[in-house]
C-alpha cells in the first residue's frame, strides 16, 4: 500500500518492474480454476494477464485482491493527494486474515441512507461477497500429513515419484492438491480407468497418448502418436500423473516410455517428461 491505503501491484516483467495502482480496478476470473485471469486497469490503460498459474495459488491470490482492495477510509481527491503532507512510501500488506473477510463484509452490508428527494425505499444491494465462515474455511491451509508433505516436496523439486496406499487414505485427495499446484498447461492428469480419471479431472491414458489399444508395435504407436494433437500434447508435457497405476499393464508402460522418448526426440527416461504415479499394487 502507499501512503493513501491504496492497494498498489507489482508487476516484475522480464528484468523490469512496474508498479501500478489498483483503483477501480477490474478482476475477471472466470477462468481462475484453469490457471487464467486478468486484471483491467482503466485509469493507467493497461491490462495484465495471468496464465499457467497453479490454479490454487491464483485463487488465493484473488481473495486477496477481493479483501485486501475494500478500502474503509475515504478515497482521497486528486487535490488532497496533491496538497497532502504524509511522507511518501510503501509497504506489503499483511497477510490474508478472516478479520479482512469481516471487515470487508461489514462495509458492504451497510445500508445507504435514503435521499431527501426520494420517497421509496432503496433497492436491496446484490451481496457481493461469500459468507464470511464459507471463505474463512476456504482460506484455511489445506492440512497434509507428514508423507502427504514428503511427496508435495518432491513432486514440486522435480522428481519422479510413485506413492502408495491403501483405499481411503487420500490418494486422490492429494492427486487434486499436486494437480492445483503444478502449471496446468503442461501438466496432465491420467488414469488407467474412465471413473479414476473422472475423480481427478483428467482423461485415460490412452487417451491422452494417442496411441490406440497399446497392442501394436512401438513403431505403429508413434506414428499415430504424432499426429495432431497427440503430438503436440506430449512435447508440451513436463508433468504426467497416473492415477491406478497398478491397473496398467506393464509391458504398455515399457512401450509408452520409447514412444515418450522418440515423438519428444529426447533420450532421457520417459522423454525428459516428470512422472507422478500413484495406486495400490494390493487391491
Amino acid at each position: 500500500r502507499n501512503e493513501f491505503r491504496d492497494v498498489l501491484l507489482q508487476a516484475h516483467l522480464g528484468t523490469r518492474s512496474a508498479v501500478y495502482p489498483l483503483r477501480n480496478a477490474k478482476i475477471h476470473k472466470r477462468f481462475v480454476k484453469e490457471g487464467k485471469m486478468s486484471i483491467v486497469l482503466a485509469e493507467q490503460k493497461v491490462n495484465l494477464y495471468f496464465s499457467n498459474c497453479p490454479s490454487n495459488k491464483l485463487s488465493t491470490f484473488v481473495k486477496f485482491l477481493s479483501a485486501k482492495g475494500t478500502n474503509p477510509d475515504q478515497t482521497v481527491g486528486a487535490r488532497g493527494r496533491l496538497l497532502s503532507d504524509k511522507p511518501k512510501g510503501i509497504q506489503e500488506i499483511s497477510p490474508l486474515m478472516l478479520r479482512c473477510l469481516n471487515t470487508g463484509q461489514s462495509l458492504l452490508s451497510q445500508k445507504r441512507a435514503l435521499a431527501e428527494t426520494s420517497s421509496t425505499t432503496p433497492a436491496k444491494k446484490r451481496k457481493e461477497v461469500t459468507d464470511v465462515a464459507m471463505l474463512g474455511r476456504m482460506l484455511n491451509p489445506i492440512q497434509l500429513t507428514t508423507e502427504q508433505k514428503a511427496v508435495v516436496s518432491a513432486v514440486m523439486a522435480g522428481r519422479n515419484v510413485f506413492f502408495t496406499g491403501s483405499a481411503g487414505t487420500g490418494k486422490s485427495y492429494l492427486l487434486r492438491h499436486l494437480l492445483s499446484s503444478l502449471p496446468p498447461q503442461d501438466t496432465f492428469a491420467t488414469a488407467t480407468t474412465g471413473v479414476a480419471a473422472a475423480q481427478i479431472g483428467g482423461t485415460t491414458l490412452h487417451a491422452f497418448a494417442g496411441v490406440g489399444t497399446g497392442t501394436a508395435t512401438v513403431e505403429q504407436m508413434v506414428e499415430r502418436a504424432q499426429r495432431p494433437p497427440w503430438v503436440a500434447q506430449w512435447r508440451r508435457c513436463s508433468v504426467l500423473v497416473v492415477d491406478e497405476v497398478s491397473m496398467l499393464d506393464g509391458r504398455f508402460f515399457q512401450k509408452l516410455e520409447r514412444v515418450a522418448r522418440l515423438v519428444r526426440r529426447s533420450d532421457r527416461p520417459f522423454g525428459g517428461i516428470k512422472l507422478v504415479l500413484c495406486g495400490d499394487f494390493l487391491q
